[in-house]
């Protein structure tokens, strides 16, 4: 088994500012990349060593000089929750969805979840916390709002800078959606590279109420509208290491 992991690199400055600010170089001795390796089942690969990786930076094969095998370290999970209007007839179905991950996922108190709605707008419900009772109780207080909106990359990118980006150990988010967003002023590179810069994967639970639901019309905008959602859930998985 051959495993394919690349560096991804980022630069924001604009060219205005870098005429402005004088140019500073540093030379990164040692970069941390976590992988989680699933075999064609899904199950979770746990006997691997370092000649089982090829690593590579533009192209360029690196050297692995360190290689650690972690199954215990802490674990920080975002419940991403969609609460716009298209997901009326499926809020249960993702809240129930939540209840149970959680049961079977977090442990007490080593792991800590956090909760956010996103619909025309972005919301922390909970805060991070090990305690179940916390996190169902955000749970409960979900509802649809009567505006349209749908902020999927917002949410995405406001929880990778705030709290993911400063929690060590392994971070997931766990995007409850159809995929599809409206009126969102994030867009979808931006909020994957968000969470490439916290180190935190995306998992994607699509939930989609049936086109058949809708009016002809509707129905045929709504229709290839979701489909460009799934894609984009899957694109963000795959980008951050995750499945969809």
């Amino acid at each position: 088994m051959k495993i394919l992991l690349r560096i991804l690199l980022f630069t924001t400055a604009s060219s205005a500012l870098a005429q402005q600010v004088p140019t500073i170089s540093t030379k990164v001795q040692v970069v941390s990349i976590f992988a989680t390796v699933h075999d064609r089942d899904g199950r979770v690969v746990k006997n691997l060593t370092p000649d089982d990786f090829v690593l590579e930076e533009d192209g360029v094969p690196q050297k692995i000089d360190y290689f650690v095998t972690e199954s215990d370290l802490p674990l920080t999970v975002g419940l991403l929750v969609d609460t716009s209007w298209s997901q009326r007839e499926v809020l249960e179905p993702e809240r129930r969805a939540s209840y149970t991950f959680l049961d079977q996922v977090l442990r007490q108190p080593k792991d800590q979840a956090f909760v956010v709605r996103f619909d025309t707008g972005v919301e922390t419900l909970q805060g991070l916390t090990s305690a179940r009772s916390e996190l169902a109780s955000a749970l409960d207080r979900l509802s649809i709002p009567e505006h349209f909106g749908t902020l999927i990359f917002s949410a995405v990118k406001d929880s990778s800078e705030n709290p993911m980006r400063q929690q060590q150990g392994r971070k997931a988010f766990i995007l409850l959606t159809d995929g599809v967003a409206f009126r969102d002023p994030t867009g979808i590179g931006t909020a994957i590279e968000f969470a490439q810069r916290a180190d935190t994967i995306i998992y994607s639970i699509r939930f989609s109420d049936p086109v058949a639901l809708y009016r002809p019309v509707r129905a045929a905008i709504r229709g290839p509208a979701k489909e460009r959602g799934k894609e984009g859930l899957h694109r963000m998985a795959e980008e951050t290491g995750g499945m969809s």
